[in-house]
């Protein structure tokens, strides 16, 4: 779920995002799976250890109970508590325990007759306590072994000699008769603790085998997805480009240039509230005539005149990021920041450049001029539109005038003078 809630926040359009998000993931699963790895194989180790102390636990009591039946088969076992307490029978268990356990990482025994008193246990300190309250005795009394891994910051061992933080598994087994019946209960504690380091020394080595695999398959993932997301980048990219730009010329599209003029808009707006002098202005572009030119030249040099003419509009407009293919042979120019008095110079500048500068094609040189139309926003103007239809009108008014110059929305249609530069400008 939460995943989900990431990706539904993305944007389809930022596949660095993506990545980032996938990167995350990928440490994330990487550092869950190391780490429940790790403690699942250190209880797996844990569970080895123990099972084998278990059934060496198991074999020592069976040996136990062979070497000893003479003592530990006695009925008495069962119903004397006191049974192995004459000294006599006691030091010569004890002697005989302590060297036959020794070999075995035996660190202590003890033996409970049924009704959970320690009858016998290498220390003797603890013989005659009562134990019947213990859970792991009542089920070795029970019939069943039970085991479990503990570890004793002190304890004496078989010598008496006193050893801190030992890892120890206590097993609690049966003992039975000859007859199959249970006349009491071991505790054996077996010394493990050797074995720590080799649980761990197996459980770092499995860990860092499992790094490694991970490591290499989400750095394979990875490299791959990096491969995909930079080929969907490119691709989205080259729609981009696609869906934004003219395809002959190419300026801006239609659309596009249309949705930065919105834009654009709104961000005077915003402008102006803190700059109440800001302008915006707008200029259409009709090259003249061009019908003349498809139809004398042929459409492939009519497109060739597009073309290049569009290249010199844009090195013209090059401070002016703005500029798009409205249609046909007209093209609009956005002017952000920019006053009536600059976008005539502008205007100007680039009607001159493309007249002095013939267009070349297979053996055609065409000269073409231009007619454009100017509008600046003002404050009664609620949307681009308003801005784009007093161009637009400028414009017609141009054509009317007769081509090849530059007219303001301000201009009035009885003014026949012909416009050629900045200081002649209808206002």
């Amino acid at each position: 779920m939460i995943i989900e809630r990431m990706l539904s926040n993305l944007n389809a359009a930022e596949p660095d995002c993506l990545l980032k998000l996938l990167r995350r993931i990928a440490i994330s699963a990487f550092v869950l799976i190391i780490s429940v790895s790790g403690f699942g194989i250190y209880h797996v180790y844990e569970s080895y250890v123990v099972q084998n102390a278990e059934k060496d636990a198991a074999r020592i009591s069976q040996l136990i109970v062979a070497q000893e039946e003479v003592y530990l088969s006695r009925a008495e076992l069962a119903n004397n508590p006191k049974a192995l307490l004459d000294p006599v029978i006691f030091n010569s268990l004890d002697r005989s325990l302590r060297k036959f356990l020794t070999p075995f990482d035996i660190l202590k025994i003890k033996v409970f007759n049924t009704q959970g008193i320690v009858i016998y246990s290498t220390d003797p300190t603890i013989i005659g306590e009562d134990s019947s309250a213990s859970q792991q005795l009542a089920n070795a009394l029970a019939g069943n072994i039970d085991s479990k891994l503990q570890t004793k910051e002190s304890i004496h061992n078989l010598q008496f000699v006193e050893r801190n933080q030992v890892d120890v598994v206590e097993t609690y087994m049966p003992i039975y008769n000859p007859q199959n019946q249970i006349i009491g209960s071991f505790e054996i504690y077996k010394d493990i603790t050797s074995h720590r380091s080799e649980i761990m020394s197996g459980v770092l080595s499995s860990v860092a085998i499992l790094a490694g695999i991970l490591i290499l398959i989400f750095g394979l993932v990875y490299q791959l997805l990096r491969i995909s997301i930079a080929q969907l980048r490119a691709t989205q990219v080259k729609l981009q480009h696609i869906a934004t730009t003219d395809e002959l010329t190419g300026l801006l599209n239609r659309r596009e240039i249309m949705s930065r003029a919105e834009q654009e808009f709104l961000r005077h707006q915003r402008a102006c509230i803190y700059h109440p002098d800001s302008s915006f202005s707008a200029m259409m572009i009709d090259i003249d005539h061009f019908k003349q030119v498809n139809d004398h030249f042929g459409h492939t040099t009519g497109d060739a005149v597009l073309r290049q003419f569009s290249e010199l509009l844009q090195e013209q407009c090059r401070g002016y990021t703005h500029v798009g293919r409205y249609g046909g042979e007209e093209f609009l120019i956005l002017l952000p920041d920019t006053d009536l008095d600059k976008a005539l110079v502008v205007a100007e500048r680039l009607r001159m450049a493309v007249k002095s500068s013939p267009i070349s094609h297979d053996s055609n040189s065409v000269t073409v001029t231009l007619s454009v139309g100017i509008s600046t926003v003002n404050e009664q103007d609620s949307d681009f539109d308003q801005i784009l239809v007093r161009a637009d009108r400028a414009l017609y008014h141009a054509k009317e005038l007769g081509r090849d110059r530059v007219v303001t929305e301000y201009c009035d249609k009885s003014d026949d003078q012909e416009i050629i530069n900045p200081s002649l400008f209808c206002e």
